[in-house]
Parts: structure tokens; sequence; C-alpha cells
């Protein structure tokens, strides 16, 4: 994949937009297990467990990356190098849109799990 842009917030970098193989637009967000919303769960584990966690990402960021014709929005979280792969378009129709973020189940995306250390 080959880095097109990086996405900032002021000096804050948001996430990136990669073109892959296939000349399709990918939005890469690297994001903590804080920035999971898990309801009225107790850990982010059990939210996944229960399809009730939710990743949201800043409405801006979106409205750029659309601009871009950006096809797919993966997530990375970095404490597991899980990844969460979606259409992007799903975030315009299927989204909750919640203090100035969109919202969407964990459920609803594709996961490649990570190795984390014990």
């Amino acid at each position: 994949m080959i880095l097109i842009e990086d996405i900032k917030q002021g000096r804050r970098k948001i996430g990136s937009i990669y073109k892959s193989s296939d000349d399709a637009l990918v939005l890469v967000v690297s994001l903590s297990n804080k920035y999971i919303r898990i309801k009225k769960e107790k850990t982010v584990s059990d939210a996944i467990r229960n399809k009730t966690a939710e990743i949201g990402v800043k409405y801006e960021v979106l409205l750029k990356a659309k601009a871009k014709n950006v096809k797919f929005v993966a997530f990375i979280i970095k404490e597991t190098k899980d990844i969460y792969l979606m259409h992007f378009e799903k975030f315009f129709t299927d989204s909750v849109y919640r203090y100035g973020y969109k919202y969407l189940p964990i459920c609803n995306f594709a996961c490649a799990t990570g190795k984390m250390k014990i």
C-alpha cells in the first residue's frame, strides 16, 4: 500500500489515506482501546463478545476522506493489533451520530485478529 496523505486535526495525526494494489483508497485509523465505545459493559472484551462495542470516527475526518473518494476504512487497535475493515459508505448510511462522531458496531466489521503478548 502506498501512502497518499495524512489527515490531521491541528498538529495531531488522526489517520492516513493509502492506495491499495487495486487502486482503492483506504482510510487507516490507529486507535487505543479507550476510544472503543463499550456502553454498559465493564471491559472492551465483554462489549465485543456481547456485540455492543462501537467504533467512532470524527465526522470532519469522514468528510475529508469522502472528498478524496475513499472506498474502505480500517481501524488498527494499538494494544491488540486487531484490524477492523469496513466499506466507507456504511458510515454515511448505517451509523449513529453522537457528539461529533459517527459510530458503527464492531460486529459489522471484518476483523483480522492480532497477536497479543500475555
